[in-house]
């Protein structure tokens, strides 16, 4: 009878709150299922990246690593041209002591030794950039690139680790004395500085030659340039034409 009674006594709509309610806590729980799974999905790439970035890092060690035995190999290859010079100024005293009248000779002697001394100071400081310093501003362009790119990504996440990388590396290269190129979409594109390797159909005139895209930075020292920036560049292409 008590039991009729508390029944009885039950406001209306209750069964219908009771309803609802369980129906909220079933679409919370789908939402938080779907949330969970984009973040572990999220902390995979996440991962992947950190464990490619890792290989990136061991593949640049083992570019330094060659980078100082052709450093050591060069030092030797000195030193043998320094002793060259040496002897060379042994030969140039020992005619001056023989004869005042080999006077021009020893002159001619003088000038080839100076002449050798510069050559050497010459091909020293190009192989230096061509070989040693040249491919090492490269490697900090790939990296820089890439974090460029994922920069979007970690903004979202809210660290700024990546981009403080890259502003790093963009000051190391400007106390070397090296211009990061960069271009940004609509500038328009210069022979010297760019590499075209991808063309992007347009429909509108004023964009024909103009940057579409940057793949990767280039880099510049001086009038010299390291490294062409990768670019895709608009070409004009009628609607008719582009539909086709």
């Amino acid at each position: 009878m008590k039991t009729q009674k508390l029944n009885q006594e039950k406001p209306a709509g209750t069964d219908k709150l009771i309803q609802r309610t369980d129906k909220a806590v079933e679409q919370f729980n789908v939402s938080f299922g779907e949330c969970l799974a984009i973040a572990v999905t999220w902390l995979q790439k996440l991962s992947i990246h950190l464990e490619n970035q890792d290989q990136h890092q061991l593949d640049l060690d083992k570019q330094l690593l060659r980078i100082g035995k052709q450093l050591d190999n060069q030092d030797t290859e000195l030193d043998g041209l320094r002793k060259q010079q040496t002897r060379l100024t042994s030969i140039m005293l020992g005619l001056s002591k023989e004869s005042d009248a080999q006077g021009h000779n020893i002159e001619q002697i003088r000038l080839l030794n100076d002449g050798l001394v510069r050559k050497v100071e010459d091909l020293s400081q190009e192989f230096i950039q061509e070989h040693v310093e040249a491919p090492l501003y490269k490697e900090f362009a790939k990296i820089y690139g890439s974090l460029l790119a994922l920069e979007p990504l970690m903004r979202a996440s809210g660290q700024d680790d990546l981009t403080a990388l890259a502003n790093s590396i963009e000051r190391f290269l400007d106390t070397e004395g090296i211009k990061i190129i960069r271009p940004k979409p609509g500038d328009q594109f210069e022979p010297r500085q760019h590499q075209p390797i991808k063309k992007s159909d347009t429909d509108q005139s004023s964009m024909s030659g103009r940057i579409a895209k940057t793949y990767l930075p280039g880099l510049g020292q001086n009038e010299r340039i390291i490294q062409h920036a990768r670019v895709a560049v608009f070409t004009f292409k009628e609607k008719s034409q582009t539909q086709e």
